[in-house]
């Protein structure tokens, strides 16, 4: 009998939001509480994880390259050659008063 076998030898946390770039045989997926994410280049390329800083809830790739973000604080863009994370407006922050908040 065939059982099946974990891809990848990763420890997350909260593990979540897969995401398949078909054009470069990538996976994506998130460590919501640790504030990274992992990416996977198939079939047997390496595993990079990248630190954002900030509880991190979803990513998508942007069609002009890099990743858009939904993090603690609100929304922002990441660019992995730099390692650079900008966020977009700190809107949680901002608003707090009025009970708005990202939930993860």
């Amino acid at each position: 009998m065939n059982l099946p076998k974990p891809l990848f030898e990763i420890q997350t946390n909260l593990g979540e939001g897969p995401v398949w770039n078909a054009a470069k045989n990538e996976l994506y997926w998130v460590d919501i509480n640790a504030g990274r994410y992992f990416k996977a280049v198939f079939p047997n390329g390496p595993v990079e994880s990248f630190e954002i800083g900030q509880r991190l809830g979803a990513l998508a790739l942007r069609t002009g390259g890099g990743l858009v973000m939904a993090v603690q604080n609100g929304f922002g863009f990441f660019d992995e050659a730099t390692q650079t994370f900008t966020l977009l407006d700190n809107f949680v922050e901002d608003n707090h008063a009025s009970g708005l908040r990202m939930k993860f």
